[in-house]
């Protein structure tokens, strides 16, 4: 298994980092925490 950093999950970033969490061990990065805190419950 791939493990991608994807960084930035603002409008477009943050659909993608979840559709490759289907295939892939995705690490994700944002300058704001908050963001990174609502992606992890939606994954």
């Amino acid at each position: 298994m791939y493990k991608i950093l994807f960084i930035g999950i603002g409008k477009m970033g943050f659909p993608m980092a979840g559709f490759l969490t289907e295939k892939y061990e995705v690490s994700v990065y944002n300058r704001s925490k908050e963001k990174i805190s609502i992606w992890k419950k939606k994954v």
